[in-house]
């Protein structure tokens, strides 16, 4: 059965679903629904699942890029490895699909862990490949914390005002490759999207 994600019934099981799709996600039940529960309204965002005997095998999103003035969109499909080759994802891959449809997007894109299957599943729905990133992450607990000089100084991210993160973090993702330019984030939406969900993280 596929149907609209419902946040008291599925986040469990989605948030599992992402940790097995995307082993480096720090993704809680918490901070996911944050996030969800922050998108602005203006990017249309919509959600389903694909539930078999109860247990969420699969999801899809579909939704504008509202932090780009580009008019893309984004579509994420994922199914659990014990349930995929049933048809299951395309079958969320038509639900987001009409969305899309009925939310005019000017292009659409996608972005997954790469895998033969995925690429081939990607490549058929008329999906090209634009660029590829590699992923790399370290325990915290192994690195010193030592700055490189007495001139610099270590502290937590909520000693700094937000404000100065804001301004900081615009001017640092200019520089992060992308397939649409950060152009329309508020500090207001990015203090609710992206600092309060960091700290959600953490806290966690």
């Amino acid at each position: 059965m596929i149907r609209p994600f419902d946040p008291e019934r599925d986040a469990e099981g989605v948030v599992d679903l992402i940790h097995e799709a995307f082993p480096a996600s720090t993704a809680t039940v918490e901070s996911w629904l944050h996030q969800e529960a922050s998108i602005p309204a203006r990017a249309k965002h919509a959600g389903w699942v694909a539930v078999v005997d109860g247990v969420v095998a699969g999801r899809a999103e579909a939704t504008l890029k509202w932090w780009s003035a580009s008019g893309a969109a984004f579509v994420g499909i994922t199914v659990r490895s014990a349930f995929r080759r049933r048809g299951i994802g395309s079958a969320l891959w038509e639900v987001g699909e009409q969305h899309l449809a009925a939310i005019g997007s000017t292009r659409v894109t996608t972005m997954f862990i790469e895998t033969p299957e995925g690429v081939g599943f990607a490549q058929a729905r008329g999906f090209e490949e634009e660029r590829g990133e590699v992923l790399a992450w370290v325990d915290p607990a192994t690195v010193a914390a030592t700055p490189p000089d007495e001139a610099c100084r270590v502290v937590p991210l909520s000693d700094v005002p937000a404000e100065e993160v804001y301004e900081v973090d615009l001017i640092t993702t200019e520089d992060v490759p992308m397939t649409d330019a950060v152009d329309q984030m508020p500090y207001d939406e990015w203090l609710d999207t992206t600092l309060r969900s960091t700290a959600k993280r953490g806290a966690e």
